[in-house]
């Protein structure tokens, strides 16, 4: 009797400890690199929220590199965060059509954090919306390109403002 209630008690913290983790099928996997153009970046956060609620939090290692699952049928923020650097985020619209064929379903990205030093006097609050939107479009995972195209052009021409200010110009 004893035993059998070790065992289930073993197999209950067993499924609530691995109970975020997704199946493979019912998923995107992600994997980006997140970096700075000429600076090594370290203690990069990548924080999960589905529907603005925390669902998992990452310490990247050394290489900078998110692998992960996020679930199906959400509306998923993933945010990156390191000290001395502004917050980038990327969206992703996870609804796929019901008659989608369940299949390893995968996306790639990177993304460049600016450095507080090298951004200064500047409006920056484009800074607070994604950097990108991603949704399923024509059996994968891809960038809204309208949408993800205007904000590079913004953050690249907050970019070259910062360097005329900096440079006296």
């Amino acid at each position: 009797m004893k035993k059998s209630y070790i065992t289930l008690s073993l197999l209950a913290l067993f499924m609530l400890l691995f109970s975020t983790e997704i199946k493979a099928q019912d998923s995107l996997e992600i994997e980006g690199v997140i970096y700075h153009s000429s600076a090594q970046v370290n203690n990069i956060d990548a924080k999960v929220y589905i529907d603005n609620t925390l669902f998992k939090n990452i310490q990247l290692h050394d290489n900078n590199k998110l692998i992960t699952n996020i679930p199906l049928g959400e509306i998923v923020t993933v945010e990156f965060n390191a000290p001395g650097y502004y917050v980038k985020r990327i969206m992703f619209d996870t609804h796929v059509p019901p008659d989608y064929k369940k299949k390893s379903l995968y996306y790639k990205f990177d993304v460049d954090l600016y450095s507080e030093d090298e951004i200064q006097d500047i409006n920056i609050s484009g800074l607070d919306f994604p950097i990108g939107l991603v949704k399923y479009n024509k059996n994968k995972f891809d960038e809204n390109t309208p949408y993800t195209r205007r904000k590079k052009s913004e953050h690249i021409d907050m970019l070259k403002k910062t360097k005329r200010t900096s440079s006296g110009k």
